[in-house]
């Protein structure tokens, strides 16, 4: 048996063995692992299918492309990250459903951005697992995740502006990590430098090495050191406009000298933090 015909062997309630692609007619193995089981519930028979095993390796995504079309329109389908034993109700969580539904809402501020993709499918097939879920779980009906879900479904207007506060709630979030992590590397800066941070620029410290002297050494944060004197002497060299890249400097080459980089091996250094040490 091929593995088109396990897949199909699946969908119809039989067993069935082709390559590394198995199925009793309940439950469907990728290798040894859960990627799609059958339920009967209130009379007919509900799928649920792991996302995850496809990602497991080119087999697994050819695998789950055969299950995906075997599919009849009349199937009911719901894609989840893992499948788990017991009742249908004990796998399809309140948990699940909150990811289901953040899923969902992601596509619509995908869809609210796209200039020329169109999610509309994907939107449709959340929108109907959700009411699958809702169907055949036990969702807690008093929960907030579950009151975001009516708003969606009964004022197809809210869409908009639950999708407007989580772009606005997902700017503000990347603002407050972004400012807390440039007060963090300026502490780190003063701490090695023992001098005030001078910069303003987030970038100016997190994407380049900083400088301090020590004895007779020029130091950087990545803990390379070299000759002070060496360093003056090319520093000089490049502040007079003369091409250094290729010169050594210890053990490490110049691979770039403009007025926006330099570049010693893999130690990128900004000018200005050249001119604030050497200077």
């Amino acid at each position: 048996m091929n593995n088109r015909q396990v897949a199909h062997s699946f969908v119809y309630g039989n067993s069935g063995v082709g390559s590394n692609f198995s199925t009793d007619g309940r439950t469907l193995y990728s290798y040894s692992s859960i990627m799609a089981r059958k339920y009967h519930k209130n009379g007919k028979d509900i799928i649920l299918v792991s996302d995850r095993i496809r990602k497991y390796s080119n087999t697994s995504q050819k695998h789950h492309g055969h299950l995906v079309a075997s599919f009849n329109p009349t199937d009911e389908v719901i894609y989840i990250d893992e499948i788990s034993n017991g009742y249908i109700e004990d796998v399809l969580t309140l948990d699940m459903f909150k990811i289901k539904l953040n899923e969902l809402i992601e596509l619509y501020k995908k869809q609210s951005r796209a200039r020329k993709t169109d999610y509309s499918y994907w939107i449709n097939r959340e929108l109907k697992e959700l009411e699958l879920f809702i169907k055949y779980s036990k969702i807690d009906k008093r929960s907030s995740t579950y009151k975001t879900y009516l708003k969606i479904i009964e004022d197809k207007e809210n869409i908009a502006e639950i999708t407007n506060k989580a772009i606005e709630s997902e700017k503000k979030e990347k603002k407050r990590i972004a400012k807390a992590n440039f007060e963090a590397n300026k502490k780190r800066f003063e701490k090695f430098t023992k001098t005030k941070c001078p910069y303003s620029k987030p970038s100016d410290i997190s994407d380049y090495n900083w400088l301090k002297i020590e004895d007779n050494y020029l130091k950087t944060n990545s803990h390379i050191k070299v000759d002070l004197e060496s360093a003056k002497s090319l520093y000089k060299l490049y502040k007079w406009g003369k091409n250094i890249v290729g010169c050594m400097i210890g053990q490490y080459t110049i691979l770039k000298a403009n007025k926006e980089l330099v570049q010693i091996g893999c130690h990128k250094i900004l000018p200005k933090e050249l001119d604030r040490v050497l200077g």
